[in-house]
């Protein structure tokens, strides 16, 4: 995650000098960082749940 998140910062600087380009960059981040931050967060729950259905 780090390793991304240095790519992305070297590709905004880079790439990216445009402040509209910029802007629609972070909220196509915002969206993908959002789902797999969700997603992992409902996998935890469901994973802890499991556990204490084990026990």
């Amino acid at each position: 995650s780090t390793y991304f998140r240095a790519i992305t910062s070297q590709e905004l600087l880079y790439r990216l000098p445009n402040l509209y380009n910029l802007q629609n960059y972070m909220k196509f981040l915002d969206k993908v960082l959002g789902f797999w931050c969700k997603r992992s967060i409902l996998e935890t729950s469901n994973f802890e749940e499991r556990i204490a259905v084990a026990e």
